[in-house]
């Protein structure tokens, strides 16, 4: 979202305790909800198949016992392949 997009998440959540700005965040999650909502419809995919999926394959990814509290992206997990650097 624009409103946040340069902001760390300490600041964001600063920011949110501005009315305005919570009440202009609430605004754009509303929109982009609703487009979601519509581009699904449209095209025939089933959202809550679609989060479920998505939720399994980062539970996969991102194990919670390895990555709770760690920022790093899921290439930093696998495992090293012998003979590799």
């Amino acid at each position: 979202m624009e409103l946040f997009q340069w902001l760390t998440v300490e600041e964001s959540l600063i920011a949110l305790k501005n009315k305005h700005t919570k009440k202009m965040a609430e605004k754009e999650i509303a929109d982009i909800l609703l487009y979601i909502l519509e581009f699904c419809n449209t095209t025939g995919i089933d959202l809550a198949r679609a989060t479920f999926a998505k939720l399994e394959e980062n539970s996969k990814k991102y194990p919670v016992l390895v990555c709770r509290g760690k920022p790093h992206k899921y290439t930093r997990y696998r495992p090293k392949n012998k003979g590799t650097a």
